[in-house]
């Protein structure tokens, strides 16, 4: 993903920690980072963002995509390793509360692999 000129990306659970965006994006400042996670997880989650070196700048959100839009407004949103593990109905609706978040503009990344 590119982070030139973003501000605020939220990452879709569903990918190992390494894979996640943050390892990425250190040397853009200005970015902040929400993960959106199933609320059952969510201390888990945690617990990987506590140990990256870029803590300070992502927060989660407990949240189940398929059910549910994140809170807040996004520039961009990423969806890895995170649709295929849903029935077409879910993913369909995963992708679109999923969107709800994005500021006018934004983008939204589907990664399947």
């Amino acid at each position: 993903m590119d982070f030139a000129g973003l501000e605020r990306l939220r990452n879709a659970a569903g990918t190992a920690p390494a894979e996640r965006p943050w390892p990425s994006a250190t040397g853009f400042r200005s970015l902040t980072a929400t993960v959106a996670d199933l609320p059952s997880v969510v201390r888990l989650t945690e617990r990987f963002i506590a140990a990256s070196v870029l803590s300070h700048r992502i927060g989660v959100s407990a949240t189940d995509l398929r059910t549910d839009s994140p809170e807040g407004i996004y520039d961009a949103a990423g969806l890895r390793a995170f649709l295929q593990t849903m029935g077409p109905e879910q993913a369909r609706m995963a992708v679109e509360n999923s969107g709800r978040s994005l500021a006018p503009g934004g983008t939204q990344q589907l990664l399947l692999s």
